[in-house]
């Protein structure tokens, strides 16, 4: 039986501090996704992403950063945050071409009659693409239909 990632739960189990917790399940997500079986080289406090780059069987240098925001914050609050990291990203680590955000909130839809994605978020993947990386999200319907996976 498959049942939803249970949002206040995870809060509630790690109610002092969610954010470590959720960097970790970040981190396992991803690792999968990149088929990193042994995990990845990271250093404490590692800038702008979580980990060092991984290298994709499809020739391309990936990292992420796992953005845990509680219940108040909009995501549009955010958008310098996510540029910024992005930016230091780009100036760190040499041959980043994309980097994955995963995010426990998702993005509203816009208001905008022909557009799915809205304003900030449009922004922050053409600041990405303007610096030659390719920004991806993993939000909350990603990150709740990986868990849900037996392997996983």
């Amino acid at each position: 039986m498959n049942r939803p990632v249970d949002w206040k739960a995870f809060e509630y189990k790690f109610s002092t501090d969610p954010r470590p917790a959720f960097e970790g399940l970040a981190y396992i997500l991803f690792c999968h996704e990149f088929k990193q079986t042994y995990g990845i080289f990271r250093y404490y406090n590692q800038p702008y992403i979580e980990t060092q780059p991984a290298n994709t069987a499809d020739g391309h240098k990936v990292g992420f950063q796992a953005k845990y925001y509680d219940a108040g914050t909009q995501m549009s609050s955010k958008e310098q945050d996510l540029k910024d990291a992005i930016k230091g990203a780009k100036n760190k680590y040499a041959g980043i071409d994309r980097i994955i955000f995963y995010i426990n909130k998702e993005f509203s839809a816009s208001n905008a009659k022909d557009k799915d994605k809205p304003k900030h978020q449009l922004r922050i993947e053409k600041y990405g693409k303007n610096l030659g990386i390719e920004i991806q999200w993993r939000g909350q319907s990603h990150i709740e239909k990986c868990w849900q996976k037996k392997k996983n």
